[in-house]
């Protein structure tokens, strides 16, 4: 992973960690019903749901 990669997730895990834990879960429970998101994404998408609670 290159460097300006590293830089951009960082950033992105800055603003995510930055959202109310109630609009967070909101956000990862409608991903994990979203019928087009990729297998993998609908598995991470639930650890973060478990993680939250």
């Amino acid at each position: 992973m290159g460097s300006s990669e590293y830089e951009t997730i960082r950033e992105t895990e800055k603003q995510y960690s930055q959202i109310d834990l109630s609009t967070r879960v909101q956000l990862l429970f409608q991903l994990s019903l979203d019928r087009t998101a990729e297998a993998e994404v609908s598995r991470i998408t639930v650890c973060n749901i478990r993680g939250c609670l």
